[in-house]
């Protein structure tokens, strides 16, 4: 069928009856206006590019964004009727006396059943669970002189969808914030800024100069930790101590826990525990390159 056909077609039933159609009926008008609203958006958009009168752009734009109307509320209609339909059960797998799962019904898929992709079939649904944003949709075309079109929708569902999952990311991160005070979090941002600094491994080979003022910084890094003293004193006073000295760090973090719980939030806790670690197993890397 062609655009001019389909959009034909469209002006046969009246918007009020598409909600009286059974799903062969609404799934075969939907196809049908899908075909008419791309062919009405192309015509929109060479009726703008060649500048054409003012007229018949409204006269393609009235109609384009009537079509799409339709073509909104049959496909919200195809994704209610879908959603009541029932999936094939699977029949039941039985061997001697028992019961021994299940295997396919060997019906056809609920969509192969309704006549379209699984892919509409699942838009058609999402579609029809949010009638808010195909209002909004609708609304929005009419005051920027657009067609409103189910691709227009997804992507607004989309985008509500992902706002709504920043919003609680950035609620979370804030009750973090409100539960951490100013200097325990500047603390904590140092903690970070020494983590990515540090590289992860030192050199192969040290001087003997080199090697001795590695060991001035590193002990000035270990002494400023005085508040996981009970986690990192297995490190020993030196860089040098680290050859002799390394055992599990798991053994070492209850009584890190028991030290923190006093003065630290949960969340700050777990911060510093993990920022700690990872400047901790920077510096035991010393072991495997024989530091």
């Amino acid at each position: 069928m062609k655009g001019a056909e389909a959009m034909e077609a469209l002006e046969l039933i009246p918007k009020e009856k598409i909600e009286l159609m059974t799903i062969d009926e609404a799934v075969e008008f939907m196809l049908v206006g899908q075909i008419a609203v791309r062919h009405e958006v192309d015509l929109l958009k060479q009726v703008k590019k060649l500048k054409l009168a003012k007229k018949r752009e409204d006269i393609v734009l009235k109609q384009g964004q009537y079509h799409g109307e339709i073509l909104l509320k049959t496909t919200a209609h195809v994704g209610k009727l879908a959603a009541k339909e029932k999936r094939a059960d699977p029949l039941p797998v039985r061997r001697g006396s028992g019961f021994n799962g299940t295997k396919p019904s060997g019906k056809p898929p609920k969509h192969e059943r309704l006549g379209m992709p699984q892919k509409q079939m699942h838009q058609a649904q999402t579609v029809a669970e949010n009638p808010a944003v195909v209002k909004k949709v609708i609304e929005y075309a009419k005051k920027n002189r657009d067609i409103p079109t189910k691709t227009a929708v997804l992507s607004e569902i989309r985008y509500q969808k992902e706002k709504e999952r920043r919003k609680k990311a950035e609620g979370k991160n804030q009750k973090t914030k409100l539960e951490i005070s100013a200097s325990e979090r500047a603390y904590i941002s140092k903690l970070e800024k020494v983590a990515r600094i540090l590289p992860p491994k030192p050199p192969k080979t040290w001087s003997e100069k080199g090697l001795k003022m590695a060991r001035v910084k590193a002990q000035i890094i270990i002494k400023r930790l005085g508040v996981f003293e009970e986690y990192i004193d297995w490190i020993s006073a030196s860089i040098g101590g680290i050859v002799t000295a390394a055992r599990p760090i798991k053994k070492y973090l209850p009584q890190v826990k028991r030290t923190l719980r006093v003065t630290y939030t949960p969340d700050e806790r777990k911060e510093i525990i993990r920022t700690c670690a990872r400047i901790t197993n920077l510096l035991i890397h010393a072991q495997e390159e024989e530091f």
